[in-house]
């Protein structure tokens, strides 16, 4: 019987592949955990739809990832810490401070799991981390801590 796979199954393949199953395995396992349905026409198509539909969308995010890493590529945020008489830092800059610093710099939205910071920020001074924005899209941003006023 020829099936069409709705979601990820271990050993038989992902959704959207075609496969040829055994009449039992789909009637009794696949189709009542809503895993795959009989590969018509329509429900081919339907998968087709889908995943050019995702593709695009893919690549709307490069496009978005590639602007947006043009913007920060080797720029500066500064962000104003408070720090005691020894110099440190109450607390450290966190990666959350950096994206909320290059939103109000920039404009640009970036998830806080997206920065790598390559240590611990506990003290004033200029600091270097990473932003990967897509698998193949990354930049460079730098870091200036300050004593706020």
């Amino acid at each position: 019987m020829k099936i069409v796979l709705l979601k990820d199954v271990d050993r038989n393949g992902k959704a959207g592949d075609i496969l040829d199953v055994a009449d039992g395995y789909f009637r009794n396992f696949l189709y009542p955990k809503n895993l795959a349905k009989i590969a018509t026409k329509q429900a081919i198509k339907e998968i087709s739809d889908k995943n050019k539909s995702i593709e695009r969308g893919k690549e709307i995010e490069h496009q978005t990832a590639i602007e947006t890493a043009k913007k920060i590529e080797n720029q500066t945020v500064e962000i104003c810490a408070q720090a005691g008489e020894t110099g440190k830092l109450y607390g450290s800059v966190t990666a959350m401070d950096v994206s909320t610093a290059v939103k109000e710099k920039f404009g640009v939205n970036i998830d806080k799991h997206k920065i790598s910071l390559e240590s611990d920020i506990r003290s004033f001074g200029d600091f270097e981390c990473h932003v990967k924005l897509f698998p193949d899209v990354s930049a460079r941003l730098f870091i200036n801590v300050h004593e706020s006023s």
